[in-house]
């Protein structure tokens, strides 16, 4: 028997339009935001995922994540970034409380779970798992990276709409201001990342050449971050 192939969905179409129809844009979406909803309800305080790390203060979730990733920044870059700069400031400004601590995986995204016939059978790249803020995740699923000219979160479903099938699954509101909190979070963050990569490839002996593009891609990034916090302002 031929086996079934295992596909990763990725956002980068040639042609910056959708990655799915519309019948699996749905069906696969909703798997989507419910396996996020059973990740951020699972009961983590009495088990071993209590010692993963992160941020238990809902003041401090923001904040800390914030303090973090420009942390990294200043250890990537030799030189510093005025636009994460003014972002960080923008960002602890804005800090939202957390109504809650979850567990946050960090990536939550196309292209980091698994599919079979429709099916998502995993979820990938856990290596940013921590206690946070769970619309941390929203937030990063709304990047602009992850859907090019869709109008669809991840290419799935509008913010509206993602919004609104979590609440259902998890019994918790949340409101799109927030959200844009935390997709103005994860553009910065992104654009972070992208400083380590070129660290890596320029100044730390890897070869590896997708980290040399994803330098190349830090201007436009940097555009990223500006639009999103015009969002959420």
């Amino acid at each position: 028997m031929r086996s079934r192939i295992r596909e990763a969905p990725i956002p980068w179409t040639h042609d910056g339009g959708p990655a799915f129809d519309d019948e699996r844009r749905v069906s696969i979406g909703t798997q989507f935001v419910s396996a996020l909803a059973a990740l951020h309800d699972f009961a983590w305080q009495d088990t071993p995922v209590a010692g993963i790390g992160g941020s238990r203060n809902p003041d401090r979730t923001a904040l800390d994540q914030v303090d973090l990733w420009l942390g990294h920044l200043q250890r990537w870059s030799p030189d510093r970034v005025p636009m994460l700069e003014i972002a960080a400031m923008w960002l602890r400004e804005n800090a939202p409380v957390a109504s809650r601590i979850a567990i946050t995986h960090g990536d939550f995204r196309i292209g980091n779970f698994l599919e079979v016939d429709g099916r998502i059978t995993a979820i990938l790249d856990w290596e940013l798992v921590q206690l946070g803020d769970p619309v941390e995740d929203l937030g990063w699923i709304c990047l602009q990276a992850w859907r090019g000219r869709s109008p669809y979160m991840c290419h799935f479903f509008e913010r509206e709409e993602l919004r609104d099938r979590y609440a259902t699954l998890t019994g918790h509101e949340v409101t799109l201001a927030d959200m844009a909190y935390w997709e103005a979070f994860g553009t910065f963050k992104l654009a972070v990342m992208h400083y380590g990569a070129t660290d890596c490839f320029a100044r730390r002996g890897f070869n590896d050449l997708r980290m040399a593009g994803m330098g190349a891609q830090i201007p436009r990034l940097l555009l990223q971050v500006e639009a999103a916090m015009e969002r959420a302002s």
